[in-house]
């Protein structure tokens, strides 16, 4: 007899907007060394400003989702996670695309549009429909569209950091599993550093909505296992994971879901970020 699993209930925009700008890195630094590999999108000082300048859009589209969210983002028939809105991953992959392959004038206040393969005939993943939803809210947002270029009036300087993120969205991110994970929406601004991430760094930046007694549990936990030689990896399959686990001298590359699955501690921050289960 198969075992019957319960519906999966989608919670409504505004839940999953407070969710999303809180995954929003709040303590950026001003300065950071950036990727050599970026140094042909600008120069690192203006790449650093397009961040900064993406992460306050970030806020606003966060205000307009729960503003008018519910107009445009719809749940699908049978959804595969309680924050399943294929309008946001519509949307964030949308602005990957133009990120990644437009083209940033010369005096960087718009990009050049030639081609976004994900809304290309015969088989474009973002449909016209959907292309059309997408511009319409970040219009909302924003934007300016026009046949061939993209523009943010308000702040050209953000088109800089759309640039580089979507240039390490697509190139440099090792925890890609699915179409449309909303990455960006993060603003991973990591993935520029020319270090390797701190994995304390990112678990204090979505502890950060949590009271200060849980902050300080979880990290002194955190700093423990490390101490007792486990590795630490941020997963994402539903909610944010911290699995721990004793990897040893495997070179295995296990994919994020078996990682967790033999993890020996596993930290899970669900969807709400008001809790976290161990």
């Amino acid at each position: 007899m198969s075992a019957q699993h319960e519906p999966i209930i989608v919670k409504p925009i505004s839940e999953v907007t407070a969710y999303l700008r809180n995954l929003i890195p709040p303590n950026i630094p001003k300065t950071y060394a950036i990727n050599p590999r970026f140094s042909s999108v600008a120069g690192e000082d203006d790449i650093r400003k397009g961040v900064a300048a993406f992460k306050e859009f970030l806020y606003l589209l966060c205000d307009r989702l729960t503003s008018d969210g519910h107009l445009y983002a719809k749940p699908p028939k049978k959804p595969g996670n309680m924050a399943d809105y294929p309008f946001l991953h519509n949307m964030t992959n949308l602005l990957v695309d133009i990120g990644y392959f437009g083209i940033l004038s010369e005096s960087g206040k718009s990009l050049l549009i030639d081609k976004l393969p994900l809304c290309t005939p015969p088989k474009p993943k973002i449909s016209a429909s959907s292309q059309a939803d997408c511009m319409c809210f970040l219009t909302l947002c924003g934007f300016v569209f026009t046949d061939f270029e993209v523009k943010y009036p308000s702040n050209p300087t953000l088109l800089t950091g759309l640039k580089s993120l979507s240039i390490a969205d697509m190139e440099l991110r090792t925890d890609r599993r699915y179409w449309g994970d909303n990455n960006l929406l993060r603003c991973n601004y990591r993935l520029l550093k020319s270090e390797e991430p701190d994995m304390l760094d990112v678990l204090r930046d979505l502890l950060n909505p949590l009271p200060e007694d849980v902050q300080a549990f979880v990290v002194k936990l955190h700093r423990r296992y490390v101490e007792m030689g486990l590795t630490c990896v941020n997963t994402r399959l539903g909610e944010e994971n911290f699995a721990y686990s004793y990897i040893g001298n495997s070179r295995k590359n296990l994919a994020p879901e078996k990682f967790t699955e033999n993890a020996s501690l596993l930290f899970r921050i669900q969807l709400k970020t008001d809790t976290v289960y161990l």
